[in-house]
């Protein structure tokens, strides 16, 4: 069985960028954070799709595209790299430096438990 034929936990599959993109280029981490958004829609839209109500109503309440983005393996990884280039970390916007935040945080919390 080959890398590509095993089934993941995404249903789309996160943007395959070399690690070391996350500390130089504002697109790899444009591109990981618009992942997020969209990886949470499409779980919402399969749960929709089966009918599975209850599944669908927990995961409006619990997950967020924040919860996708903390749980990608990496993710603590990336953000090290980010805290090493205050010249990328400038060119986020507000929200965009925000959201990055409470995913990091999230993250800490989840791996507390």
């Amino acid at each position: 069985m080959n890398a590509t034929s095993r089934p993941t936990q995404y249903y789309i599959a996160p943007p395959n960028i070399p690690e070391f993109m996350y500390k130089w280029s504002m697109g790899a981490w444009k591109e990981l954070l618009l992942w997020s958004w969209n990886e949470y829609q499409e779980r919402l839209k399969q749960n929709a799709r089966r009918g599975n109500f209850r599944e669908l109503t927990v995961q409006a309440s619990e997950f967020s595209p924040e919860r996708v983005l903390a749980e990608v393996h990496g993710f603590r990884k990336f953000c090290a790299l980010l805290s090493q280039n205050e010249k990328l970390w400038n060119q986020f916007t507000r929200a965009q430096r925000r959201y990055i935040v409470r995913c990091y945080e999230l993250r800490d919390l989840l791996l507390r438990d």
